[in-house]
């Protein structure tokens, strides 16, 4: 989510903290009444400061700090601009908690997010997916479980990730369910007696890295992997930050139409936010 032109975030994350003064404050309140991005991002940096009061307090590792830092030089060196904080790099401060320094400011959440790693090229487990679907199809969440354990998510976790995931009507079908296993989100969308299901994953596509038996073609703009079996077709798509796998007992140009109707997507602020604390989470041990 980006900011309203011209408009400073920090002032949000300021308002957020009661840290802002009357003309500031009466700033805010003006462009939230009447800018939808506005309110829109209010309520993501909100979730970020949730997340961030929810972690525990702990104290960090011995050296974490300075090599946050060293990567944060190393990141600029490289031309990537982690997005500064207006005061300036965090300081280390003898053994305070890291979360305990987080939690004082929203703000600092920029910093995290612009040093958290980029998501490598990946290779979906295609047949997994399509086993998944099928078994779905056929019997059920139970035997789709059964073929490959997928967790439910609420719609309104499936909204806070945003991109396709968050697209309650695709291509003319309703989205009907939500399953979640470690990076990988499974939306279930139907259109009468027929579902389709479109799995997403951070990262880009290791195109030559895609198991034998399907094909790379080129529709329009889109690169395409494209994949048949069993009456049903499978494609692989790049959208921005996110793998999409679709999978439907359905033509192929519906399946198409589907992959060509999702936005170029990026991860909401919250959603990078708990991937940020999951990266963080497993230098702590948590």
């Amino acid at each position: 989510m980006s900011p309203p032109r011209g408009f400073d975030p920090e002032l949000l994350t300021a308002y957020l903290d009661d840290e802002v003064n009357d003309v500031e404050r009466h700033t805010v309140d003006q462009l939230l009444a009447t800018d939808p991005s506005a309110q829109a991002l209010l309520g993501e940096l909100a979730g970020v400061r949730s997340l961030l009061r929810s972690m525990p307090v702990v104290d960090p590792p011995f050296g974490f700090l300075e090599r946050l830092e060293l990567d944060a030089r190393r990141q600029q060196r490289a031309g990537l601009e982690p997005v500064p904080h207006p005061s300036g790099a965090p300081r280390v401060r003898g053994r305070r908690s890291v979360v305990a320094a987080v939690s004082a400011t929203a703000g600092l959440m920029a910093v995290a997010i612009g040093l958290a790693p980029a998501a490598a090229a990946t290779v979906p487990p295609v047949h997994s997916y399509m086993e998944r679907h099928m078994a779905m199809t056929a019997g059920g969440a139970k035997a789709a479980d059964a073929a490959m354990p997928m967790a439910p998510m609420t719609m309104a976790d499936a909204d806070a990730h945003g991109g396709g995931v968050a697209m309650a009507n695709l291509a003319g079908m309703d989205r009907q369910n939500v399953f979640a296993a470690h990076d990988a989100m499974q939306v279930v969308y139907a259109d009468g007696d027929y579902l389709m299901s479109i799995y997403a994953q951070p990262g880009t596509v290791a195109w030559n890295a895609l198991p034998p038996g399907g094909a790379i073609r080129t529709v329009g703009t889109e690169q395409v992997w494209e994949f048949h079996e069993g009456g049903a077709t499978l494609m692989v798509m790049e959208k921005g930050t996110e793998v999409y796998t679709l999978v439907g007992a359905i033509p192929p140009e519906a399946v198409m139409g589907a992959g060509t109707s999702l936005p170029d997507s990026s991860p909401s602020l919250t959603h990078r936010a708990r991937r940020v604390a999951e990266v963080v989470g497993q230098q702590f041990g948590w």
